[in-house]
């Protein structure tokens, strides 16, 4: 019998959550006794669609039996994934929803289908964390993924929902990775210099970009002029769950800080160089 093979499409390797979903279907191929090979897009839609296009026409021994794809850009990819279920291999479309699956998947000859989680909800989730750490409202420094992303819009639509009138939002772009976010929150110190702006809170879509966000301030800000960190899990705790799980499944990292003022500006330009 014929050994069934996948291939796994994901953005960028600098990126916790995508190394995990790396090793998830690792560890379901192996449970399976099937093969699994991971690739990534470097952050590149181009590329991604590229990579998957030369699997799939490739000689009919080397086809993958199966494709799971989370799309680096806007689109999940209809008319590769047309390409792929004409010549009989399996697709998947992570994290979104791809709304072609349905009536494709009515005439392959192979599954398709999406998975994804509820982005809005996620989006929700956070408001209400930021509504239980700032519950007389304030200012927040919100991180969001890339524009072409249904992922981010999806969440900040969320989020959006349950914000309050009185929390004001200074909103950053990262690309889901650490350092993205890291030089987005440095560029932006620098703007600050002939500014007073006070940030109580930081909001990120997902924990690499939180991260990131943290080390920017943490550089800049010196300790006895910044809050402590929230204490998550307890004080916040939100419907019985935890809120450190709960940052960790919703992808939010929520750190408080004091202010970030003019005075300050020579010390932001120096230590985000």
């Amino acid at each position: 019998m014929t050994t069934l093979r996948f291939l796994v499409s994901l953005i960028t390797k600098d990126n916790d959550y995508q190394m995990e979903q790396a090793a998830a279907a690792k560890a379901a191929a192996a449970e399976l006794d099937v093969e699994a090979q991971i690739i990534y897009a470097n952050d590149d839609a181009i590329t991604q669609s590229t990579q998957l296009l030369k699997a799939i026409q490739a000689e009919p021994s080397l086809r993958p039996s199966g494709i799971l794809v989370e799309p680096v850009g806007a689109t999940s990819f209809p008319q590769v994934a047309k390409t792929a279920a004409g010549t009989g291999i399996g697709w998947a479309i992570l994290s979104r929803h791809a709304e072609y699956a349905i009536e494709l998947g009515k005439t392959a000859r192979s599954p398709v289908f999406s998975v994804s989680a509820d982005q809005v909800e996620v989006g929700r989730i956070q408001g209400r964390q930021v509504a239980a750490l700032l519950p007389r409202g304030g200012s927040i420094l919100l991180i969001q993924g890339p524009s072409v992303s249904s992922v981010s819009r999806e969440r900040h639509m969320g989020l959006q929902e349950l914000l309050a009138p009185n929390v004001h939002a200074t909103t950053l772009r990262g690309r889901w990775t650490e350092e993205s976010a890291h030089q987005s929150v440095c560029s932006w110190l620098r703007l600050m210099a002939a500014q007073r702006l006070r940030i109580d809170l930081i909001v990120a879509q997902n924990d690499a970009m939180g991260i990131g966000a943290r080390k920017a301030i943490d550089e800049t800000i010196p300790d006895p002029e910044r809050d402590q960190p929230a204490q998550h899990g307890r004080s916040h705790d939100l419907d019985g769950e935890s809120a450190a799980l709960r940052d960790r499944r919703s992808g939010a990292f929520l750190h408080r800080l004091r202010a970030i003022s003019r005075h300050r500006k020579a010390r932001s330009a120096a230590s985000c160089e």
